[in-house]
């Protein structure tokens, strides 16, 4: 899925992790009723700024055994969550 067609549905970019970090991360959105996509990062082709970071620090992961994941969250109900934000705003 790309990036476009994932904002369009709703995804939002949450952390990047690996390890048990990620399947942490994993749970406790799950727990809250989200659902969760998570992209596979590739450190050895993931593009490379001018100081040899990944555009989005990848290369803290390269020595890793586990490789990096982009976490992506969605509500499971959309609806209450804009409940919950306008309820929290009044406050």
């Amino acid at each position: 899925m790309d990036k476009e067609e994932m904002k369009k549905e709703g995804w939002k970019l949450s952390t990047i992790s690996s390890g048990a970090h990620l399947r942490r991360w994993t749970e406790v959105y799950e727990e809250m009723d989200y659902e969760v996509y998570l992209d596979k990062i590739d450190v050895a082709t993931e593009n490379k700024d001018e100081a040899g970071c990944g555009t989005e620090c990848t290369i803290c992961y390269q020595n890793e055994a586990e490789p990096p994941y982009r976490v992506y969250v969605k509500s499971r109900n959309p609806v209450s969550d804009q409940v919950t934000r306008k309820s929290n705003d009044n406050s």
